[in-house]
């Protein structure tokens, strides 16, 4: 599939460098003079990305974002500059912007932006916004996950160190995490399974593992984590931390990772959500399951890869359950309230349509090609669904190419309403 990312920058430099890595990485650049022109094409044009140098315009963050919103509402903005500010930064993280790239262009920072271009929206790590940081124009990419309090200068050609504290039992400790830009990711599968070429996974290190009470987590987020005491004190008692620590094994997640240490990572994740009934723990755990069985699939274990889709399945199913349509039509925002499961947020109309499709990709995958049609249909009659082109386009794709598979699949197009 075409995907085009349109570029606001008049900075020659800044438009040879971005022309040339957007042909390596697989996508379109089209220049434009002006926001009104990105407003225009992106109604034409398959857009993944708005690229946008606020040195050529007079408008905030804030302002570009509720333009995008409007005439691209699924496209990942990325915004450049030739000054870094704690405000601008801020900004782009309350915005949700996939990166600030501060001029001179670094390419370990460029990298790692075309790595998030290639990935769901929904399932990409954010950052904490009430997080402050000491960013340097060099270090100056949103969302980063954490700041490194390890030293940069690390011998390891992939790993940096980093110190943590958990925010569940107060124990501090060193990990590692992946140097930026280390394992882009080319492309992604009809799941949204980052593919690479290199040996390791993007993933492998995205969880973060409290060695002490095994509460994990994404690596950036940790921060934001806030629960009641009795739920704290029941996930250390001796009896609940034994039996996590029997799904653990004899596994040291500070250390070095195989692909089965990131598959347990990605179960304890999920574990840790519905123990401590994190808000929207339901939503997280299905798609922690699902990265899990991602690396269950790098590793060739079908059984372990379909134990992790059927989980990720269950957990999407009871999220997408109050949005499915009644006689036709979706429900009210009164109706969705009442039937969500307690500490479940509104879903918004993009996440409705991403649950929805992941209800109907994973059914697939599980060989339940009857209930896969339900959900497809389900998805492709929201009354929102055409407003979300990118995400369209790959639920369109994925159909296709199911209805085209040597299983048959035996569906046929849903009829529009």
């Amino acid at each position: 599939m075409e995907k085009c990312c349109l570029i606001l920058s008049h900075d020659y430099y800044c438009q040879a460098f971005l022309e040339y890595t957007f042909k390596k990485f697989g996508f379109k650049p089209r220049f434009v003079r002006n926001v009104e022109q990105m407003e225009y094409l992106s109604a034409m044009l398959p857009t993944t990305a708005w690229f946008i140098d606020l040195d050529e315009v007079r408008l905030s963050v804030e302002e570009v974002t509720y333009r995008a919103k409007l005439h691209a509402p699924d496209a990942k903005l990325v915004f450049l500059s030739s000054k870094f500010t704690m405000e601008l930064a801020n900004g782009c993280i309350q915005q949700l912007a996939v990166a600030l790239l501060v001029k001179p262009l670094i390419i370990p920072r460029l990298i790692q932006t075309f790595g998030l271009l290639h990935q769901e929206l929904e399932l990409v790590e954010r950052e904490n916004p009430k997080i402050e940081h000491n960013y340097s124009p060099e270090e100056a990419v949103i969302p980063e996950e954490f700041v490194p309090t390890g030293s940069e200068t690390s011998e390891h050609p992939l790993l940096k160190p980093i110190r943590l504290h958990c925010p569940i039992c107060g124990n501090h400790f060193e990990t590692f995490r992946y140097k930026v830009g280390v394992f882009p990711a080319m492309d992604i599968d009809t799941d949204f399974c980052p593919i690479s070429q290199e040996e390791m996974h993007p993933e492998l290190y995205s969880i973060a593992v409290c060695p002490k009470c095994l509460f994990s987590y994404y690596f950036g987020r940790l921060e934001e984590i806030r629960v009641i005491d009795v739920l704290r004190r029941n996930f250390t008692d001796p009896v609940s931390q034994g039996e996590r620590q029997k799904l653990a094994g004899n596994f040291e997640f500070c250390k070095e990772r195989t692909f089965l240490h990131g598959v347990k990572s990605f179960e304890l994740a999920a574990i840790s959500c519905t123990q401590l009934k994190i808000r929207s723990g339901l939503k997280l755990a299905g798609e922690f399951y699902l990265k899990s069985s991602w690396l269950c699939r790098r590793i060739g274990d079908k059984d372990l890869e379909k134990e992790a889709q059927q989980r990720a399945f269950e957990c999407f199913r009871r999220v997408y359950k109050p949005y499915l349509l009644v006689n036709g039509r979706f429900p009210s925002k009164g109706s969705l309230i009442a039937k969500s499961e307690t500490g479940m947020d509104l879903l918004n109309d993009r996440a409705i349509v991403y649950i929805g499709f992941l209800a109907a990709e994973l059914s697939w995958r599980l060989g339940l090609f009857e209930q896969a049609k339900k959900y497809f249909n389900e998805t492709m009659h929201l009354p929102f669904f055409a407003k979300f082109t990118s995400l369209m386009r790959h639920i369109n794709y994925s159909f296709r190419k199911h209805l085209e598979s040597e299983n048959g699949f035996n569906l046929k197009p849903p009829t529009p309403n």
